[in-house]
């Protein structure tokens, strides 16, 4: 068996470069669910809006792309298609539209006017649709693109025309953007030629709010054009329905999602007679609808093994352990169908010492997210030999999860609370600390399971992004023992029970074990130490629940109270490193490491600060690609393209680099990256010169 063809099958379940009308998908796609009538795949594929809802790596993407070769199978000549149930025996066209790729070429022209980034955002996305309704798959289906050619693509270059020309945006911000879209859609065969008009300029366009309104405008009434002409061309090739696949919808800001949401969803694909359904792809919590209504208009698909498998109201051991079983037979079969796909000649008993314990703790420790299960069994076969240890396993899953607590957790936080790094870091120390200090000082028969905790509903909001670097789980709900005495509860007497990541519990030596019985009791309130302020003294003293005293609807410091009998006012302090230095219930070897951490990324956040002042704003893969040239250099495009969170094949990325070294060049600056003889990038040392000037 070669160990190459090993390592690359674990790699495909990190992220695949597949094209999207590729028949590997079905080899690749596992179903979560095993009842024909209940999969996800049955779910998506129903003739109404639906809504994926998944942490990174929970298999969106696979799913949104199963469902596109499903809708191609339509497409085909109905006699010789046996297999028809998903789309039942309806022809479905689709439309598969990846956000990202819009967003970051789009997050470039981030300083200018909300409308003019509207847009580009709207140029990037017709050129989109346009590719999309072009792909291989769907051409050679339908040979449409003769007629395609003759109206749709008028319509879309007439659209891209009007909002593009002087009047409304730069014309380097024009030129720019009709470049790249020409460009990109020649590579691929089917260019679209723009050509900006010169337009007199007009009086009534002088107010950004004048032009901001003639805009909107001017989309909207060009995107009715195009859907109608779309529904015309459908009605042609007997096509029944269309399905729009809007993948990665979480990555494009909140006033971008509205702007769709507003000008398309509501538009022209929610309305009861539209042939045209929405399937959108998105992160927990991290999608805003204005007027949709989303428990009545979207079908929600929900992808978190807890999410899919548990059933709350059986209570927490049982709705966990069904759910658990489920997962983990998942995972099996997602292994099994990757080593049969890639022809290796080993069957699944053979891959693990202890193949049961391997998969229960792969799924405590990846949380039964496919691309982390594949970073971990990478890692493993690059360094050890199958069948692998218990031990191989354990150690893979902990450098994996580092990487995830350092880089990934702090970037995240950094995106989400921009400067606000260290209050929302605390809450991870003050997590980790608290943890450990729980059997601190105990005798070993008083000690207790370290591994869970529970929150009241109310914090709930600050767990999204430990739980989006997978550092805890929410896995269900209890009822305390003294009600009373439960912080944040809100309304609800439920409260959100939570797991520490099984990695982080090896490293840490914290006992690991869900007692449901034991959990109930208070001391596993841990509340108190997520929000990203503390309540202190004039005296500094750090204020809990228990020791806030009030007097006539003011707060006072109850400790100070008891040791001098005044009454000291209690304030909301936002919280900062130096505040938990010292302190006896800070572990500050844990402080120590996330400090160590946060500096190397804040350096990294001010090295792209210091680069978009000469003007070039990043994108988010160009960060990541500097990010990984800096502790690594002198690698090819291929290994760049894997080390990416969302990995792209050599050529993706060869042009990602092209088009950030010519943005540096149009601003008479050398390129930040350089490629030897050999082809292997670095960091130009020109460049790095200019940002420390």
């Amino acid at each position: 068996m070669s160990k190459n063809i090993l390592i690359e099958c674990f790699n495909s379940m990190v992220g695949t470069t597949a094209e999207i009308y590729d028949d590997s998908w079905i080899d690749y796609f596992v179903d979560p669910l095993d009842d024909k009538n209940k999969t996800v795949l049955h779910k998506i594929m129903l003739p109404n809006h639906s809504l994926v809802i998944g942490r990174r790596g929970t298999g969106k993407s696979c799913l949104l792309s199963r469902a596109y070769i499903e809708c191609l199978s339509s497409l085909k000549d109905k006699v010789k298609k046996k297999n028809l149930m998903f789309t039942k025996g309806k022809r479905i066209l689709p439309v598969y539209i990846n956000l990202k790729e819009i967003w970051d070429p789009t997050a470039i022209f981030g300083d200018k006017a909300p409308y003019i980034r509207k847009i580009i955002f709207m140029s990037y996305f017709l050129s989109k649709v346009w590719i999309s309704l072009n792909s291989e798959g769907i051409d050679k289906l339908l040979n449409w693109r003769n007629k395609l050619s003759n109206k749709t693509s008028k319509k879309i270059k007439s659209l891209i025309q009007k909002i593009t020309n002087p009047e409304f945006v730069p014309t380097s911000t024009g030129v720019t953007i009709i470049k790249e879209i020409e460009t990109d859609t020649k590579n691929r065969g089917f260019e679209l030629n723009i050509t900006s008009p010169s337009i007199k300029r007009s009086s009534i366009l002088s107010t950004t709010k004048n032009k901001s309104t003639i805009v909107e405008s001017t989309i909207i009434s060009s995107i009715s054009e195009i859907m109608n002409e779309l529904v015309n061309l459908l009605k042609d090739y007997k096509i029944d329905m269309a399905y729009i696949f809007l993948d990665e919808f979480s990555e494009i800001p909140d006033e971008q999602q509205q702007f769709l949401e507003k000008n398309l969803l509501s538009t022209h694909f929610i309305p009861q007679d539209s042939i045209f359904k929405a399937k959108l792809a998105v992160y927990p919590g991290q999608y805003k609808f204005i007027s949709l209504d989303e428990s009545r208009e979207l079908n929600a698909i929900k992808l978190d093994f807890v999410e899919l498998y548990g059933d709350f109201g059986k209570g927490l051991s049982s709705s966990y352990k069904n759910a658990s079983n489920k997962a983990i037979e998942f995972t099996k079969s997602l292994i099994e169908k990757r080593l049969n796909h890639y022809q290796l000649d080993i069957e699944f008993k053979d891959l693990f010492e202890k193949p049961d314990d391997a998969l229960e703790y792969l799924l405590l420790t990846s949380m039964n997210i496919p691309r982390n299960i594949g970073h971990i069994l990478q890692n493993c076969a690059e360094k050890r030999d199958i069948p692998f240890k218990m031990s191989d396993i354990k150690g893979a899953s902990i450098e994996y999860i580092e990487k995830c607590q350092s880089r990934d957790f702090i970037r995240k936080i950094s995106n989400i609370y921009g400067g606000r790094v260290e209050e929302h870091t605390a809450s991870y120390i003050k997590l980790i600390s608290k943890v450990r200090f729980q059997n601190e000082g105990k005798k070993r028969s008083e000690w207790v399971p370290q591994s869970h905790f529970w929150v009241g509903s109310l914090i709930t909001e600050y767990m999204s992004v430990l739980e989006g670097a997978f550092l805890v789980l929410r896995i269900g709900l209890i009822t305390p023992k003294k009600q009373e005495l439960a912080k944040y509860g809100g309304i609800s007497k439920k409260f959100d029970v939570y797991v520490l990541n099984r990695a982080i519990c090896d490293r840490e030596n914290f006992m690991f074990e869900l007692d449901s019985e034991k959990i109930r009791g208070n001391r596993f309130d841990y509340s108190d130490i997520f929000f990203p302020y503390e309540l202190v003294c004039e005296n500094n003293h750090v204020i809990t629940g228990d020791d806030i005293m009030e007097f006539k609807g003011v707060r006072y410091c109850g400790k100070c109270f008891t040791e001098t009998d005044k009454r000291t006012k209690v304030i909301e302090r936002k919280i900062e490193f130096s505040h938990l230095e010292d302190r006896s219930d800070i572990d500050q070897d844990v402080l120590k490491e996330v400090k160590k951490n946060v500096k190397q990324t804040m350096s990294l956040i001010s090295k792209f600060e210091k680069i978009k002042e000469l003007n070039v704003i990043l994108s988010e893969p160009e960060k990541e690609l500097i990010e990984i040239l800096t502790y690594e250099s002198k690698l090819r495009n291929k290994d760049i393209g894997l080390k990416l969170t969302e990995i792209m094949n050599y050529s993706k990325v060869r042009y990602l680099i092209e088009r950030l070294n010519n943005r540096c060049i149009s601003n008479n600056l050398p390129p930040v990256i350089i490629s030897d003889k050999y082809g292997k990038k670095t960091l130009n040392p020109n460049f790095n010169k200019i940002l420390e000037t």
